[in-house]
């Protein structure tokens, strides 16, 4: 239902109203707290890279537009992955690795689905 959620949210714009939508996508870089200089937020999507090494640009191979999640015993990533117009959601019961989802799930989830649908070999480094 998450990735159900993000295509009818970002792709088909059916959800929101298109101009809800265009004020959501100004990100602006996170200057404090945990995503400081990694994570660009707007009103409630935020622009990630699956590789904390380095900052996330728009359109570039591990980097997708969506919100994650962190509580007690859940994580979860979910949002837009631009370069395959697809967009995906993944959980994990997990306390341990709050950067696992979005390192590790959400980046062989991305590796993968670029080999499978385009044929790409992106060398993404998951867990890095």
């Amino acid at each position: 239902r998450g990735a159900r959620f993000f295509w009818e949210l970002l792709v088909e714009r059916s959800i929101l109203r298109h101009d809800t939508i265009e004020a959501m996508a100004e990100l602006e870089p996170l200057g404090l707290g945990w995503g400081r200089g990694h994570i660009a937020y707007g009103l409630g999507l935020m622009l990630k890279q699956t590789s904390w090494a380095r900052g996330a640009r728009y359109g570039e191979w591990g980097t997708y537009l969506g919100h994650g999640g962190n509580t007690y015993g859940f994580l979860s990533e979910q949002g837009l992955i631009p370069q395959l117009n697809a967009t995906f959601s993944v959980v994990a019961n997990s306390n341990a690795d709050d950067l696992f989802v979005a390192g590790v799930l959400t980046c062989q989830i991305i590796a993968v689905a670029a080999e499978e649908v385009l044929g790409h070999n992106i060398r993404l480094p998951c867990g890095g």
